[in-house]
């Protein structure tokens, strides 16, 4: 038999007692998918929230012996289901995240990506990628891309990002046709710890001097990007 005359503030005060008990071990449950200790938090509070919103269909604070028993179980489910639900939204919401702040880019792997796409008439000289900063623009050398004929593409990827004390840029590294060696920073990740960095280039032209005109598109670690 269901006793629907608990009190509010009744209520109030066992879930309040659930929490005391069960919080922590639902939070740190709820963070072994989630992977972020603000959103298991907040998927934790859902949770006691759901359970309170149900609680006024079980006698939670008056029944004793086998009802309290039989209850006990009831709430068990109420709040393991909820977790299930929460976890699931939880995924569901990273996952819208992670398409804003990724966009098209979301389908590479952790890691360094870098395409490159020779639309220019002429074949390219060897180019080296790295991530650095000023001091060490060759802190992690991700690798080489050999000469590409006209219409010809290549990949390189690097499945570790190296962690750094400074922030980290992507260099493009090749030789002028004076024998010159040429290097300069593609673009700046703005992100403490980057876990992806893309680059999907096209080389539109090479001048007399070997200069190479470029533009590209990515991901920074951080937002998407674009620039020439």
């Amino acid at each position: 038999m269901t006793n629907h005359n608990d009190s509010r503030e009744d209520r109030v005060k066992t879930i309040e007692k659930l929490m005391d008990e069960h919080g922590t071990s639902i939070k740190r449950l709820i963070f072994t998918y989630v992977k972020h200790w603000e959103t298991a938090s907040d998927l934790t509070q859902d949770v006691f929230l759901t359970v309170f919103k149900r609680s006024r269909y079980l006698s939670i604070t008056h029944y004793s012996g086998d009802q309290m028993f039989n209850t006990r179980i009831k709430i068990t489910m109420f709040v393991y289901g909820g977790i299930a639900i929460v976890i699931i939204l939880g995924y569901v919401l990273l996952f819208l995240l992670a398409v804003a702040q990724e966009g098209e880019f979301i389908k590479y792997d952790d890691g360094v990506t870098i395409k490159v796409n020779n639309t220019s008439n002429q074949p390219t000289p060897k180019i080296k990628f790295t991530l650095g900063y000023s001091e060490n623009p060759d802190f992690q050398d991700i690798g080489e891309i050999t000469p590409l004929d006209s219409e010809k593409a290549a990949k390189i990827r690097n499945d570790d990002i190296k962690t750094a004390n400074d922030d980290l840029s992507l260099y493009i590294e090749y030789k002028l046709k004076n024998g010159d060696t040429k290097k300069e920073d593609l673009f700046y990740s703005p992100a403490a710890v980057p876990q992806k960095i893309v680059a999907v280039i096209d080389i539109t032209d090479i001048d007399k001097y070997g200069d190479i005109k470029l533009k590209y598109k990515g991901f920074d670690g951080f937002g998407t990007i674009n620039g020439e």
